[in-house]
């Protein structure tokens, strides 16, 4: 009986400094007045990484991993040349971001879309390509624009206009007969960062899609679905926080007070404790559990993507609890999960554009998050139960040296 007691003594020690160590050793929970060389070490890694091809690695595993992989880096890439001020650091991403553009629309990057769809390649490419352009172009001296780059991005945008609501569908296909509302909305943003960065206007248009969004919500909650068979009759899945958390990470740029609307719903439908955290389900506690390629690993019920995700959309909401929860579990899983599950640079690159992107236009709802609330509980949870342990410890071996 001592021997176990002992055992599980041990294991509740190797815990317990494992997390101390996560705590004051993660360069991320540590970097809030360091934040900078944080993203800049991240980005110089996986730029390794990048060119040597990890992107066509990331594909066999994911249905669009080339994509997002670049696509991903890209953006990042570009949220650091906000952040920084040396002209030569500058100067070097912003190429970065402009080899991931053109790695896009690379044979091999078009390759797995159709070309026959409206619009070519489908939502899921023309949407994230036109994003990551629009953004790209934002960064650049507007005296000395990239007038290909720019042409493009234009005539994305105006496909947009043309395909992206169509018989009141706001929806349009991402492959054949199917369609993801996550794709969707983010050339919707695109649309919203043309007329901010170059003085178009969409804005009927980004007000008539919305209004098109609004009636096509799911039943169970007035949420915006997961996907959509575009079948006679359509079937529609319902919502899943992995997309969730994406939708309202881009819908907080285009339509703010229906972001604010839908956030609530979405936090009262799937965010739930466990343990001492706020975490995210990735599904309706009504509802099936799926566990698929866009969920992730879904551990007690919450979604892996749905919570690095999240990240970012709790980071834009100011919900400083749950972006503090989410980063702290995503600090102490990332270790083992990188050990059992496997070392993927989409998961890293996923998290480093949660962690640095912002919004389009700062909104007025708090100030910005640049700490994390719980670790101060959890370092005083950790100092109690070491003390708790070790004066277990002594008694029993108090309790042997008498006997």
């Amino acid at each position: 009986m001592k021997s176990i007691i002992t055992i599980c003594l041990l294991l509740m020690l190797l815990l317990l400094t494992y997390s101390t160590a996560i705590l004051f050793c993660s360069p991320y929970l540590n970097s809030s007045d360091h934040e900078i060389d944080y993203y800049s070490k991240e980005l110089n890694s996986l730029k390794k990484e990048m060119h040597l091809g990890i992107a066509k690695k990331m594909q066999k595993i994911y249905p669009e991993g080339y994509i997002f992989t670049n696509v991903l880096y890209g953006l990042s890439a570009i949220e650091l040349v906000r952040k920084i001020e040396d002209p030569i650091g500058k100067k070097v991403w912003q190429t970065e971001a402009r080899w991931a553009i053109s790695e896009i629309g690379s044979d091999y990057g078009t390759s797995i879309f159709d070309n026959n769809l409206n619009p070519a390649y489908g939502t899921f490419y023309h949407s994230w390509k036109t994003w990551l352009t629009g953004k790209y172009l934002s960064i650049l001296d507007k005296n000395n624009i990239d007038t290909v780059l720019y042409e493009n991005f234009q005539k994305d945008c105006n496909a947009i206009l043309k395909y992206y609501l169509v018989e009141n569908n706001p929806y349009p296909e991402t492959y054949k007969g199917i369609s993801w509302p996550g794709d969707a909305i983010v050339g919707i943003a695109a649309m919203k960062l043309s007329d901010k960065e170059f003085h178009t206007d969409y804005s009927k248009f980004i007000e008539k899609w919305i209004t098109a969004v609004k009636l096509n919500l799911t039943t169970s909650a007035p949420l915006i679905p997961h996907s959509i068979k575009q079948t006679v009759p359509k079937s529609i899945e319902p919502s899943r926080s992995a997309s969730q958390s994406l939708i309202l990470r881009f819908l907080y740029d285009i339509d703010h007070d229906f972001a604010l609307e839908q956030h609530k719903i979405f936090k009262d439908k799937f965010v739930d404790s466990f343990l001492f955290f706020s975490l995210i389900k990735e599904s309706e506690p009504s509802r099936r559990q799926v566990e698929d390629i866009d969920s992730g690993p879904i551990i007690f019920g919450f979604g892996s993507v749905a919570s690095i995700v999240g990240i970012g959309t709790s980071k834009l909401f100011r919900d400083k609890a749950l972006f503090s929860d989410l980063n702290l579990v995503v600090e102490f899983s990332k270790i083992p999960a990188k050990y059992f599950i496997a070392d993927n640079a989409i998961v890293d690159l996923f998290l480093l554009w949660s962690r640095i992107s912002e919004p389009l236009i700062t909104q007025t709802i708090g100030s910005r998050i640049k700490d994390f609330a719980n670790i101060k509980y959890i370092f005083l949870m950790i100092t109690i139960l070491y003390t708790a342990i070790m004066l277990v410890a002594l008694r029993l071996m108090w309790v042997r040296r008498i006997g």
